[in-house]
């Protein structure tokens, strides 16, 4: 395993991405299990409140930084805000992964696949309770997987025919054709007990069955757990988490330094070589991100609704110099939604230039005309449009105010309005109430399933966010979805790749590089936790 202290500024694979969602911002996290295995050194007590009436000088409170408020704690309710980083500790799941992207047990401690019925069969550990004491069970993992399906992964749902229960221990799940990676799909489903319509006890609290269970909350700014003392792995050692919402990336690499914080992720020193002074103290962990940062254009506004005006967007702005100097080499230029170090991205493909001069020939082409004071106007309005990006984030402002010149120069005026995340995810997710969104989405490494639910269009609505529909995209990714031979299935992919890039539904800008940073007070004294994803591993060596 790759050393934290490695200070080469080489590519790793691992994902975690902002907006957060389970499919990735739970993996910053899904090797830092913080059950029996972890442990924290004496000198981490602070002397901080955290919560009413808790006094840390005597305890083991772990402090966690996320980059997004905090929503609503059910998971079929938010799945785009730091409530997303909670989930992992609260719940629990059908299955964990392991080495080589392959799954381990979790709820689920055995299943079988009868591929003559495109029928599943699982069986459940009956040794696992949620936090108000009742046991898990077939029919709690039944709901939990057709409730969130539907709701957040509809593709998935889509493909489920019935789910039986069996017995007191195991369920059936029919599918409606044959899929032998049907697990992997659910396995980040989290499992919420049957009986809680509302997914909220008597006092509006989650209930779960993982290793930790909801303490308190401060509105969008803070969330504390404690230990689930009938924890089927064991008490964790840890007495106390507390998670802090804190959108500047530099806040928090001050509060790191200031000992008030234990962990951060996605932390931009201003200065990479600082670093190194501070070895002693925190691992550090440069991570590449498939996850990709995009102009998003709503393609039904009429002024986004040309392929070419697009595509003039994209060459209006500088990515190379963007990466470079606003993101100071965090990052690498996006082409398209393909991860540039996927096995499905084709490194034969060409990237729309920075032209300038090529973007107002388009412009052009499609009737805007240059007028005397540098603006560009079509029968007598300028083109003229508002960027929303998530308040507080400092970085993306940056971005959006390097895209606000770009386009200046080319007589495009774009108006900056940041938005709170959870208006603004409403916005543009299944929604079209925007005119261009400055976000982060999922790309595609080697899973599929997050490229098809973002641009995925079904006959009942259009795709996963904007108002994206393209019969021909469709087609290809249905057809990848389904297309076992590797050779095909990456030939699909890649005229995909083309044909999103040559649409330009937004302008791919980049993907990002996260430096992950956990004090050295944190100690991890087990490496049974999965280091698949690279972002937290789980094993470090013993420290003080």
């Amino acid at each position: 395993m790759e050393s934290w202290f490695t200070m080469a500024r080489k590519p790793i694979e691992s994902a975690t991405g902002f907006p957060k969602n389970l499919s990735e911002a739970i993996r910053c996290l899904i090797g830092l299990t913080l059950i029996a295995f972890v442990t924290l050194s004496t000198s981490m007590c602070t002397g901080h409140a955290s919560g009413p009436g808790r006094d840390e000088r005597h305890e083991k409170v772990l402090h966690i930084d996320v980059p997004t408020p905090f929503g609503s704690l059910v998971p079929s309710d938010d799945f785009d805000s730091g409530s997303t980083f909670v989930y992992v500790f609260l719940y629990s799941a059908l299955f964990s992964p392991i080495a080589e992207g392959k799954l381990g047990p979790a709820l689920a401690f055995a299943w079988d696949y009868a591929e003559e019925r495109n029928t599943w069969t699982l069986t459940i550990r009956d040794d696992v309770f949620f936090h108000d004491g009742k046991r898990v069970t077939p029919t709690d993992v039944k709901s939990s997987l057709l409730r969130f399906s539907q709701q957040v992964y509809p593709t998935v749902f889509s493909e489920i025919q019935e789910i039986s229960i069996l017995s007191d221990h195991c369920l059936s799940i029919t599918l409606r054709a044959n899929d032998r990676d049907f697990p992997d799909k659910i396995r980040q489903i989290p499992i919420t007990p049957a009986s809680l319509e509302g997914q909220l006890n008597d006092q509006g609290q989650p209930v779960g069955s993982g290793p930790f269970k909801f303490s308190y909350r401060v509105g969008e700014k803070e969330v504390g757990l404690v230990p689930n003392e009938r924890y089927h792995r064991g008490r964790p050692s840890i007495d106390q988490i507390v998670f802090h919402h804190v959108a500047d990336s530099q806040a928090s690499w001050t509060r790191l330094l200031k000992g008030e914080t234990h962990i951060a992720h996605q932390i931009t020193p201003k200065d990479w070589m600082m670093l190194a002074q501070y070895r002693d103290l925190f691992h550090f962990r440069i991570h590449a991100l498939p996850n990709y940062t995009i102009l998003l254009y709503n393609t039904s506004d009429p002024l986004f609704q040309s392929p070419k005006v697009r595509t003039a967007m994209t060459a209006a702005i500088n990515r190379e110099h963007l990466v470079k100097d606003i993101m100071q080499d965090f990052g690498e230029m996006a082409i398209g939604p393909v991860w540039p170090h996927s096995p499905f991205h084709d490194p034969e493909i060409t990237p729309i230039p920075y032209d300038p001069a090529y973007a107002l020939e388009l412009l052009q082409e499609e009737g805007w005309v240059r007028q005397s004071d540098g603006t560009v106007a079509k029968n007598g309005k300028i083109f003229e449009f508002t960027v929303f990006l998530f308040e507080g984030f400092e970085d993306h402002r940056k971005v959006a105010e390097y895209i606000q010149l770009c386009l200046n120069d080319l007589g495009v005026r774009a108006r900056l309005q940041p938005v709170p995340h959870h208006q603004l995810v409403r916005k543009y997710t299944q929604n079209d109430e925007f005119q261009a969104v400055l976000t982060e989405l999922n790309g595609l490494k080697e899973n599929l399933r997050p490229i098809q639910r973002i641009w995925y269009a079904t006959p009942e609505h259009s795709a996963y966010i904007g108002a994206f529909s393209d019969l021909e995209t469709n087609r290809l990714l249905h057809g990848a979805m389904e297309e076992d031979h590797p050779h095909r299935k990456r030939e699909l992919l890649r005229m995909f790749e083309a044909r999103l890039i040559a649409l330009q539904p937004g302008t791919f800008l980049y993907h990002p590089e996260a430096l992950s940073v956990i004090s050295k007070r944190v100690r991890l004294l087990s490496d049974d936790a999965s280091d698949e994803y690279g972002a937290l591993p789980s094993a470090f060596a013993d420290v003080d």
